[in-house]
Order: C-alpha cells, then sequence, then structure tokens
C-alpha cells in the first residue's frame, strides 16, 4: 500500500466512460408504470368490499396484528378513499408523462 501524504494532492477516480449514442429517447420513462401503479391502487380499492377485506382486517394475532387494527379502524371506505386518490394521481402523473413524451 502506497503512503500518502497530506500536502500531496490526489487524482479524482476516473469516471466511468459512458455510451454517448445512445439515443436520449431510450433514457425516457414510459408512462406505464404509472398507469400499472393506478390499476394497482384502483384493485386494492375494489378488494376493501370483497370477502378479502375480512381477511386482512380481520383482528388476528401474529407479525400482522397491528397493521390489521390499523386497517380495521380505518374502514374499508376509508382505505377505499385512499386508494382510490392514489389511483387518479398515479392516472394524471401518466397522462402528463405521456403529453411531455410528444
Amino acid at each position: 500500500m502506497a503512503s500518502v501524504t497530506p500536502n500531496e494532492p490526489q487524482a479524482p477516480p476516473a469516471a466511468p466512460e459512458s455510451d454517448s449514442s445512445a439515443a436520449p429517447d431510450e433514457e425516457r420513462e414510459t408512462p406505464w408504470g404509472w398507469f400499472g401503479g393506478g390499476a394497482i391502487a384502483l384493485a386494492i380499492a375494489v378488494a376493501c368490499f370483497t370477502p378479502l377485506w375480512d381477511e386482512v382486517a380481520d383482528g388476528s394475532s401474529g407479525r400482522r396484528a397491528g397493521f390489521s387494527a390499523m386497517l380495521g379502524s380505518i374502514g374499508p371506505f376509508g382505505v377505499a378513499g385512499i386508494a382510490l386518490v392514489v389511483a387518479v394521481v398515479f392516472v394524471v402523473l401518466g397522462v402528463r408523462e405521456m403529453r411531455r413524451q410528444h
């Protein structure tokens, strides 16, 4: 190992070479991730009114007892409302990304 004196300047590490031939269009985000997130949030909102809600929000014991208690206290309408707001925000962001690309 080489010794370095405190007053001796050190050269910064070399930056890795980047491929400058890559088109800028390839680096852009696609809006489909936002639309997929909106679809998942919508599915969660719908699941609040199915028998799955009783399974998740049931006062079970174990690792998920606190999460189940929180969902039970918010209720299915509250969780569905939050999920719908998230879905709308994700769709709006997806539309903005789609318009920005054109």
